[in-house]
């Protein structure tokens, strides 16, 4: 028999965007992050922007020419809606990388159960941990959900030991470790986690 169970995020306090391998520090970090802008509102152009969207899920790197040349559109006109995206926070850039070269290959899963009043403070103090690389607010009998990128399988425990040392009132209900993941943001990874394929998150073929 198989069986599904679905659990609806409620609040997403940190994701691998905002992971940090923390090799730089503080006054490098702060020479490559712009000046934080307060969200604006997204006024104009779902359909157009999701288009955007999926021309850049083949290759952030991507500039503003190839861009405009693949969806048919002004250079400026790429430029002005990339902009709004980035301002109103509607789409976020990120880099990742093979775990296994990088000396992180195990992935941990915890599903955690935590009072209701601690789960903001529960997660500022998880984020400054540097294997925690999302945390989130669930639905369910374990009302949070932690994933870490661990060195190796001793660290499953040790890790989950030193959450319980910083948060007294945590109880992990259940814990998985994904030895090999096969597909993360739109990339099929082979088996030492190298992209080899991208698999659009949608088949648009509308333009700007």
């Amino acid at each position: 028999m198989e069986a599904t169970a679905i659990h609806l995020g409620l609040r997403l306090y940190q994701e691998g965007s905002g992971w940090r391998m923390r090799a730089l520090d503080r006054q490098q970090r702060s020479l490559l992050v712009p000046p934080q802008q307060p969200p604006r509102r997204s006024l104009t152009g779902a359909t157009a922007d999701a288009a955007l969207m999926a021309a850049l899920g083949q290759d952030g790197r991507r500039s503003h020419q190839e861009l405009a040349r693949d969806l048919g559109v002004s250079e400026a006109t790429v430029r002005r809606r990339l902009q709004r995206l980035m301002e109103t926070r509607s789409v976020h850039f990120r880099c990742d990388f093979a775990q296994a070269a990088a000396g992180w290959p195990l992935t941990a899963t915890y599903r955690i159960d935590l009072p209701a009043d601690r789960l903001t403070a529960a997660a500022r103090t998880l984020g400054l941990m540097p294997e925690v690389r999302l945390c989130s607010a669930v639905s369910g009998t374990a009302d949070f959900l932690v994933i870490a990128w661990l060195r190796t399988a001793e660290d499953v425990t040790g890790f989950e030991a030193h959450m319980c040392e910083q948060l007294p009132d945590l109880r992990v209900l259940d814990r998985t470790v994904t030895l090999i993941t096969a597909k993360r943001m739109g990339r099929v990874l082979d088996p030492h986690g190298r992209a080899v394929r991208h698999v659009p998150w949608d088949d648009l073929s509308t333009t700007l």
